[in-house]
């Protein structure tokens, strides 16, 4: 009995019947993976959905396909994590991209600063969606994480990142009767108090 973890894994943009696999996805499956008529593989449209299907035919332009199985995957974390990264020299960020998707990141952001000795393009950040692709093809995932790039930090705009505005904000803070409070985390102990270093002063 086949192990679904070793079922190829295409993405297509809609999961609607009659399922087929065209273009781009097409011409790997084809000619670089070697699919064969009776095959059973695995197609997501990149929303958490994922059909288990076998291989009709394969024609000049697309393959067809039948469906066995639609279902959400179990693959995708719970919460939503982005990872935002100083843009790198060469081909580090491929690396980034690639263990970031590995690791269930939902989003990875790339930024420009006064640090950075690297310039990106849009080419390059097309190149790094591809990475990003694969990436979620290896380790079965069913979301592809888009890659982005800012020329600015600020552009982010993380909360608590770029200005802390008018004291006490809105971050770490806690109202109580109408009072805003600063939350500071920590551990009692009798009378002694344990809280992390920040790292602002």
């Amino acid at each position: 009995k086949n192990n679904m973890s070793d079922f190829r894994r295409f993405f297509v943009e809609k999961l609607v019947e009659p399922l087929m696999i065209e273009g781009e996805e097409f011409r790997h499956a084809v000619n670089v993976l070697r699919i064969r008529q009776g095959e059973k593989i695995i197609v997501c449209d990149g929303t958490g959905v994922e059909c288990v299907c076998e291989i009709e035919s394969i024609d000049k332009k697309c393959i067809r396909l039948n469906l066995i199985e639609k279902r959400i995957s179990n693959t995708e974390p719970k919460n939503k994590v982005v990872l935002a990264s100083g843009y790198l020299k060469g081909d580090k960020n491929e690396l980034v991209v690639q263990k970031a998707v590995e690791l269930g990141v939902s989003e990875v952001v790339f930024f420009n600063s006064k640090f950075c000795s690297a310039y990106s393009s849009d080419n390059k950040i097309i190149r790094l969606n591809k990475v990003s692709l694969e990436a979620s093809k290896q380790c079965g995932r069913a979301v592809v994480p888009s890659v982005k790039y800012f020329d600015e930090f600020k552009k982010l705009n993380i909360s608590g990142l770029n200005g802390w505005g008018d004291s006490p904000g809105n971050v770490m803070v806690v109202n109580r009767n109408g009072i805003d409070y600063f939350v500071i985390p920590g551990l009692t102990y009798g009378n002694i108090f344990i809280a992390p270093e920040p790292q602002r002063g």
